[in-house]
């Protein structure tokens, strides 16, 4: 398979869990109430949160030398605001509708550079970057 193409799969697990592979790599994710403490593992919702912090933290990191930006330390908060569960249903409206991040960025660097390559940054980021232009979606459907 082409370093180009990524493929993932999820699979009916106990309970409300699904297990997720990459082939390489494994994680299980559970069906929780965002407003409800999990008690195995992430939700979807919050594991795509999860993946567009890890992968601006990574960007971050890989961009930072080659722009003179001395990273000492990086942390990503990012909120997700869904409309309340009742409006959902009723808009046909579901997932997050904004997505709101926080850089904590410690360095020497000035406000303005540290400005500058965060845009860098989110620029750059492949996960923002397919939440903002979202992808062409095509599904097939296999009868076992």
């Amino acid at each position: 398979m082409s370093d180009d193409i990524i493929k993932v799969s999820a699979s009916k697990a106990a309970g409300m869990n699904v297990n997720c592979d990459t082939g390489e790599f494994a994680v299980v994710l559970t069906k929780t109430d965002d407003t409800q403490p999990a008690d195995v593992d992430m939700n979807p919702m919050q594991m795509l949160l999860t993946s567009l912090a890890a992968c601006e933290c990574y960007v971050a990191e890989a961009l930072a030398k080659m722009n003179n930006i001395d990273l000492k330390d990086i942390k990503v908060e990012i909120t997700g605001e869904k409309l309340p569960r009742e409006e959902q249903g009723k808009n046909l409206k579901f997932g997050y509708q904004k997505i709101s991040t926080k850089f904590h960025v410690t360095t020497s660097n000035n406000a303005e550079e540290v400005e500058k390559f965060i845009r860098l940054v989110e620029k750059r980021c492949p996960v923002r970057a397919t939440l903002v232009d979202s992808p062409e979606f095509e599904s097939d459907i296999i009868l076992n």
